[in-house]
């Protein structure tokens, strides 16, 4: 199994330059990264290596997941902008929001004032 880390400042599909890695879950990394030729920001989900009934998994969901959120449009939820393979890596291509997830936000503060909770409830 190959480490995620050390495909930081490598470009995927000679597009997309992953720059720095910003999350870690179970199935994958993301990574804040560069679109060479949007010359944008973008945010790269890459699938982990695993083994191979578990990686067929993380490939379903990840395609199923691009099919869903790519059929919404709300400006509360992030655009895909691509989803591809590459060097044998899986990965999403997502629009980057700067800023804090609601997560570490609520780890920093559980309890949120009222008027914070409905401002992130409109957003």
């Amino acid at each position: 199994m190959r480490t995620l880390a050390l495909i930081r400042g490598k470009i995927l599909s000679s597009r997309y330059r992953l720059d720095a890695i910003i999350g870690e879950g179970g199935s994958g990394v993301v990574f804040k990264g560069f679109d060479l030729i949007t010359k944008g920001t973008i945010a790269a989900k890459v699938l982990k290596d695993g083994d191979s009934f578990k990686r067929i998994e993380n490939v379903i969901r990840l395609k199923k997941e691009a099919a869903i959120v790519s059929r919404l449009d709300n400006p509360g939820i992030i655009k895909v902008l691509d989803i591809g393979t590459w060097d044998d890596l899986h990965y999403l291509v997502m629009e980057y929001v700067d800023g804090q997830s609601l997560d570490a936000t609520l780890h920093q503060q559980p309890m949120l004032p009222p008027s914070m909770a409905l401002d992130l409830i409109r957003r």
